[in-house]
C-alpha cells in the first residue's frame, strides 16, 4: 500500500489516501478507479490542480511529481497496471467516465 499526500484544492489542507500501487523503476503508478463510480475520486482532482506530492512507501518518504494520465492515452502501460491487479480493468466496465492513472515520479531522495 501507498499512501499519498495531496493538497487540497479547496481547503488547502494535506490531505491523505492510502492506495494499491504499482512500481515500475523508480516511478510509482496508482489509479484513480473510484471503485467504478461514476465522479473521479477527490485526491485525483486535487493531484490535478497541483501536482507536488508527498509518497509513503512502507518506512520511505519522499516528494514527488503527480501527472494524470486518462488510462486511453497509454493503453500498454493501462494493461500492465490491470494485470497486475485485475480489479482495476472491472473497475472500468462499472463506469461510462475513462479512468486515469497517476505516475508518480520521485524529485528527491527517498527516506
Amino acid at each position: 500500500m501507498l499512501i499519498l499526500e495531496t493538497r487540497g484544492r479547496k481547503s488547502g489542507l494535506t490531505r491523505s489516501v492510502t492506495l494499491l500501487y504499482y512500481q515500475k523503476d523508480r516511478i510509482h503508478y496508482v489509479v484513480a478507479s473510484n471503485g467504478g463510480r461514476r465522479g473521479h475520486p477527490e485526491w485525483l482532482l486535487n493531484v490535478r490542480q497541483e501536482p507536488g506530492v508527498n509518497v509513503q512507501v512502507g518506512a520511505r518518504r519522499f516528494a514527488a511529481l503527480a501527472r494524470a494520465i486518462p488510462s486511453t492515452d497509454e493503453p500498454a502501460l493501462w494493461n500492465e497496471l490491470v494485470n497486475h491487479y485485475g480489479v482495476w480493468g472491472d473497475y472500468q466496465k462499472l463506469t461510462n467516465r475513462t479512468i486515469s492513472f497517476v505516475e508518480l515520479v520521485p524529485t528527491t531522495r527517498e527516506n
